[in-house]
């Protein structure tokens, strides 16, 4: 795996098939509803047609403009590891530990554990694990509760073994470096 520089930003967007399932779905309703406006066809229901087809066209640029603006799920900076969701940026030298577990519910699903340090809980506001209102997290809680947050393998774009590598660089070269304040 090729390591980036230390001062590159990297995203992690959501993952598009269900984007792409939009566009899919657009595409066939203006199929069908130009079908249906064709004169060789037997129902021959022309505003019907029609506005099958303006409704097709519709969901399709929906799901165009959804797929070119996916939400940003994990990024990775040189301040820290931010996650959008919780509106929090994590400093590497709070991050204790990163860890990919598999859950088997109906399938294996991986997710992406981040444990904060203990003494650091407090500056970010973490909630207890046990007490959150998330039923996925609820359900997590059960397999891995002494982790801050999860990220299943459904959500990422990415593999979680491969995040989980990325984010343990960061971490060396954040204790690697020296404070900012003897930079000053």
């Amino acid at each position: 795996m090729a390591t980036l520089p230390e001062d590159t930003d990297l995203k992690v967007t959501m993952n598009p098939i269900i984007p792409w399932l939009v566009i899919l779905s657009g595409a066939s309703w203006f199929v069908l509803g130009i079908l249906i406006t064709t004169p060789l066809s037997a129902l021959q229901a022309v505003f019907g047609g029609l506005f099958l087809a303006g409704s097709g066209v519709i969901v399709f640029a929906g799901g165009w403009f959804w797929w070119k603006h996916l939400p940003v799920v994990l990024r990775m900076t040189s301040a820290g590891l931010e996650v959008p969701r919780l509106k929090s940026t994590y400093q590497w030298e709070d991050i204790e530990e990163v860890a990919v577990q598999r859950i088997f519910v109906p399938k294996e699903l991986k997710c992406l554990c981040v444990r904060i340090k203990l003494e650091s809980r407090d500056k970010y506001g973490l909630p207890d694990p046990q007490q959150s209102k998330d039923v996925f997290q609820k359900m997590l809680s059960n397999f891995a509760d002494t982790y801050d947050f999860r990220l299943s393998q459904q959500e990422l774009l990415i593999d979680v073994e491969c995040l989980k590598t990325e984010i343990e660089r960061r971490i060396a070269l954040a204790s690697s470096r020296p404070p900012k304040a003897w930079l000053n």
